[in-house]
């Protein structure tokens, strides 16, 4: 008799303990918001400077829980060795959107900033695909000069219509329209290889 009970409470009582661990989970994630997404952002840039090559990219680690809206801008730097950007002419550029290891979307289209390159791409969700939380830029140049370094700027807006006003996302000369709400992050090719 005992036996008997033993098969019917065991596999229920396992049931409640994951139903309720499952619970807790969902319930107690930690919910960022677009403003705060900058902390849970990875952002990298690599340089191979035998074959002018860059490499950039970035990831969220979780989604913000305030939607995904607007356009998000990428600008790629090059410095020499006494931190004067390097005039370059891109031969070959592009900018990918991932979901998982699969390219969605992307774009050969750059524009030149008031220092670099600068790339702009959407940031939406449509047909179970989120667009703009993962993505990779591979771009080869020529250089008027040795490069010593390179400094990759993301900026993130959560502004439907918003557009990007100035020239750079250099902190303190970065502008957007309409009010637009957005956060900045760079990282240097020396930040990244020091890592």
């Amino acid at each position: 008799m005992w036996n008997n009970k033993l098969v019917i409470f065991l596999p229920l009582t396992v049931m409640i303990v994951l139903f309720a661990f499952g619970y807790y989970s969902i319930m107690g994630a930690d919910e960022v918001t677009n403003e705060d997404l900058d902390a849970r952002t990875e952002l990298y840039l690599d340089i191979d400077d035998t074959e002018n090559r860059v490499t950039a990219g970035w990831n969220w680690e979780t989604m913000p829980g305030d939607g995904v809206i607007g356009t998000d801008y990428i600008e790629i730097i090059l410095y020499d060795e006494d931190n004067n950007p390097v005039g370059v002419d891109v031969n070959e550029a592009e900018l990918q959107l991932l979901q998982g290891a699969d390219e969605i979307y992307s774009i050969d289209e750059i524009k030149e900033s008031t220092e670099g390159i600068l790339f702009s791409f959407p940031n939406m969700m449509e047909d179970n695909l989120t667009y703009g939380n993962s993505g990779s830029i591979n771009m080869t140049f020529d250089a008027e000069e040795d490069v010593a370094y390179g400094e990759v700027r993301y900026a993130h807006t959560w502004t439907h219509g918003s557009s990007l006003e100035s020239g750079t996302l250099a902190p303190g000369d970065v502008s957007f329209s309409n009010g637009t709400q957005y956060w900045v992050l760079t990282r240097t090719s020396l930040e990244t290889a020091g890592e």
